[in-house]
């Protein structure tokens, strides 16, 4: 017997608008620590990509004057929150407003299964999972995952409908607007949401014999790429960058991740999603969710990449969702079991924030300020020159080591001076082209190096070029990260 989506209002009220907003609020307010005004956090991803956009207003070329790896549309979204309000807060703002949409759709799906109060369950519950996963806010999976809700929920009502098998060509419209928009943030997460929802509407076309139909909604999801695509795209032509974008967007990354071993434990929790859902959403009324459900997630493990962090299970978090909202039909210890898993994780999240609030805004604060110090130190017009040796912020932050080849430029909007680094990430063009040559080719006029005891990691020779060329001015207390001028 299928499901009667006919009779189930979707559609959402004002006052649910402002509830969302809420929420919205207080869940970034206590879990989004690089943009959130309660911490004094920037962030480690969250801080480049805050550069990232800083240097869109500077006018410097994103790619070739400054360089990171992530897509264009991340970097437009942080120079637009810039340009709402300087420093971190107009970020907050947009953050809200993604969030917002976000819950407006888990809401609308939620309505196609459950009436209005378990609809609010399951987003609450879906948000601890997602306070559990976050790690500072700002990321490109927390952007990605506002856009992936929109196509969930179309892909969704149409798998639970199948009125006579023909899928709406505005459906794949929006599935195109949504891979774009995820596809210039992060590639292999587009392929995998989006690009699995879109594989899953044609496999089940074509098995149908809608073959028509399905040429169309295939037309359909390049028209809705093609209206983010092509004004992007144009972006860099006008700039004349089009080949950075490609290096940096699918060139780099596909170097980055090559030879990289991913951490098999965390990967193999790639592997819970599909179990539940196959455990808890087959049955006669909903199999036909499985032909979403199950090429989705499988498109999911084999894209997402080998390089693993934990906050990329965020990307996870849609599936959990329906998992979630599962778990809310079974008989109510089932239920209630969930709420008590809830409420721990939730609580030990909530527990670590005095830690962040008070203990690390203590160290930070006399971090910062001796940070400043340095700056003090460079005059205005040089601050452009000024070059971040081997100091990765999350050895400062977290005390343990990242090669600073991945991040750079930390200081610049760390302690909100708007002042960018001319220089491209550490590698340049190519993973071969390494610090060491750079410094000896660029000679900054400022160096920042980290000499803190085993973690030295500069070679003899770089060493003896330093101390040839550079004079050291002052060097901080906390890490022994010291601050070099250039005298030849």
């Amino acid at each position: 017997m299928k499901m009667n989506i006919a009779c189930r209002d979707t559609r959402i009220k004002p006052k649910d608008i402002l509830v969302f907003v809420c929420i919205a609020f207080v869940f970034l307010l206590l879990f989004s620590y690089s943009t959130s005004p309660l911490y004094i956090e920037e962030g480690q991803d969250s801080c480049v990509f805050k550069t990232m956009g800083l240097a869109l207003l500077q006018g410097k070329e994103i790619y070739r004057d400054i360089f990171d790896h992530k897509g264009p549309i991340l970097y437009f979204i942080n120079a637009f929150g810039h340009l709402l309000i300087t420093g971190k807060t107009g970020i907050f703002i947009l953050q809200i407003i993604g969030l917002t949409i976000a819950l407006s759709y888990m809401y609308k799906i939620a309505k196609l299964f459950h009436d209005t109060k378990f609809s609010y369950l399951s987003i609450l519950c879906t948000l601890v999972f997602l306070a559990i996963l976050i790690s500072e806010g700002n990321q490109c999976e927390e952007w990605m995952l506002y856009s992936f809700y929109i196509a969930f929920y179309y892909a969704i009502k149409y798998f639970l409908l199948i009125s006579g098998n023909q899928h709406p060509y505005k459906y794949s419209f929006v599935y195109g607007l949504c891979f774009a928009f995820s596809f210039f943030i992060r590639p292999n997460d587009a392929f995998a949401w989006e690009g699995g929802i879109m594989a899953s509407v044609t496999l089940w076309l074509i098995y149908k014999h809608e073959y028509l139909n399905c040429c169309k909604n295939i037309l359909a999801f390049i028209i809705g790429a093609a209206t983010i695509t092509v004004p992007v795209l144009t972006y860099f032509a006008i700039h004349q960058t089009l080949s950075d974008l490609w290096y940096g967007l699918i060139g780099f990354n596909v170097e980055y991740s090559g030879g990289l071993h991913s951490y098999g434990i965390r990967k193999a929790l790639f592997c819970i999603p599909i179990a539940t859902i196959l455990f808890f959403c087959y049955d006669k009324s909903q199999r036909q969710m499985m032909v979403l459900f199950v090429p989705m997630t499988i498109f999911a493990f084999l894209l997402i990449g080998s390089r693993m962090y934990w906050h990329y299970l965020i990307s996870f978090i849609p599936i959990l969702f329906i998992c979630t909202i599962m778990l809310l039909k079974r008989p109510k210890r089932v239920r209630w079991s969930l709420f008590i898993l809830c409420f721990i994780l939730g609580a030990a999240k909530v527990s670590s924030i005095p830690q962040r609030m008070y203990i690390n805004k203590s160290f930070n604060a006399r971090l910062y300020q001796e940070a400043e110090s340095i700056f003090a130190m460079i005059p205005n017009n040089e601050l452009d020159s000024v070059w971040n040796y081997n100091l990765a912020w999350s050895k400062i932050n977290k005390g343990r080591y990242i090669p600073e080849e991945y991040y750079l430029s930390v200081f610049s909007i760390l302690f909100h001076k708007k002042v960018v680094q001319s220089n491209k990430i550490t590698m340049g063009r190519s993973l071969r082209l390494t610090t060491e040559d750079n410094i000896k080719v660029k000679r900054p006029k400022w160096i920042i190096v980290n000499n803190s005891g085993n973690r030295l990691n500069i070679t003899v020779d770089d060493s003896l070029f330093i101390n040839r060329n550079y004079k050291k001015v002052v060097e901080l207390n906390i890490k022994k990260v010291c601050l070099y001028k250039r005298v030849n």
